[in-house]
């Protein structure tokens, strides 16, 4: 699974108290799509620069201790990336259909609601 984890409150209320008619989700979409890029053109940069595959090679093998300690760090790097691609990504389909819209003075709380 992936995406925002939400409690019961937050979905019962998405069918209940539809607050999505009122607030504009596109423009939140949009600008939540935002970095998505980004996170896709590192992730690219980063495993082209450090492949997973070079760690199977000889030529890793007799690099310095430090360097082989620290290569996967990198790898994990890039595939951070990946994750928070596919994070936004499914928090973008959320967003767009309204779930979790309240209004500004429910003093709303992240995964929570209005409080």
């Amino acid at each position: 699974l992936t995406g925002p984890y939400y409690r019961y409150r937050t979905f019962d209320d998405y069918f209940n108290l539809p607050y999505s008619k009122y607030v504009d989700c596109l423009s939140f979409t949009i600008n939540t799509l935002k970095t998505v890029p980004l996170y896709i053109s590192l992730y690219l940069a980063l495993s082209n620069i450090w492949p997973l595959e070079y760690i199977l090679t000889e030529d890793h093998n007799q690099r310095h201790f430090l360097y082989r300690m620290m290569y996967p760090w990198l790898l994990f790097a890039a595939f951070r990336q990946r994750i928070y691609s596919g994070m936004t990504l499914a928090e973008s389909v959320c967003t767009s259909a309204g779930l979790g819209a309240y209004p500004v003075q429910g003093r709303n709380r992240s995964g929570h609601g209005p409080t």
